[in-house]
């Protein structure tokens, strides 16, 4: 195996190790620095739909709101 190929792996490994906690807090530090990341959302019918966090999160310039920003989501 090639030493790229070893790398890949390990990177791979890595990734895979992140706890769910570790990659929303990367997911919000992405965020606050107006990257506007993908989010993974369960949709309507439970079926994981993508949506951008500004779309989902609105604008890191208003602050964070969890869930929709249009105030449908009740609490």
């Amino acid at each position: 195996m090639s030493k790229v190929g070893r790398n890949r792996s390990i990177l791979k490994a890595v990734k895979r190790d992140r706890s769910e906690s570790e990659k929303l807090m990367n997911l919000l530090d992405a965020w606050q620095k107006e990257k506007n990341p993908w989010l993974v959302v369960t949709g309507i019918n439970k079926k994981r739909v993508r949506v951008r966090a500004d779309e989902y999160w609105g604008s890191p310039k208003n602050g964070f709101h969890m869930g929709k920003n249009d105030g449908t989501e009740s609490v």
